[in-house]
């Protein structure tokens, strides 16, 4: 390792600054806003994140918005490109889950009814369990428990 003296001639040689190609990673840092800090990032939560990244750009998310907006519900074409029998089963299924969904809506309407009602009746239960946990409500001993203490204590 130490004689290393025919190894430079192996290695190609790099172009000079005044006639290189910038590097990938040069390019870069020259499209790079200048009052920009990593340092902030960090800690950052992602909508604050996100924020910051489209902030300059207002115009830009609006128009993109805006197109988004108004392909909703406009057909791709896909569907209408396929055989009668897929539309068919395609429509099918888009009626299938419509009634799979008004289930599930009641469902949730049921559980949330269910939970409520529940949450009352575990109420006490709660108040009864923080009481004796605090200490602030004391629990008689069972005759077994008692027998016990009392053993404990002849010793």
């Amino acid at each position: 390792m130490e004689n290393m003296a025919g190894l430079g001639t192996a290695l190609p040689e790099r172009p000079s600054k005044k006639n290189a190609k910038p590097t990938k990673a040069e390019a870069e840092d020259e499209d790079e806003d200048p009052d920009f800090d990593p340092s902030q990032m960090v800690g950052m939560d992602k909508a604050a994140l996100l924020k910051a990244m489209t902030e300059n750009r207002g115009g830009l998310m609006e128009a993109l918005q805006g197109k988004l907006d108004s392909l909703i519900g406009r057909s791709s074409g896909y569907i209408e490109s396929l055989p009668q029998k897929v539309q068919a089963r395609v429509r099918a299924l888009n009626e299938l889950q419509g009634k799979y969904d008004e289930l599930e809506e009641k469902f949730k309407e049921e559980k949330a009814a269910l939970v409520a009602k529940y949450n009352e009746l575990y109420k006490p239960i709660f108040a009864e369990r923080s009481e004796i946990v605090a200490g602030r409500k004391e629990i008689e001993l069972t005759a077994e428990e008692k027998e016990a203490a009392e053993a404990e204590e002849e010793e």
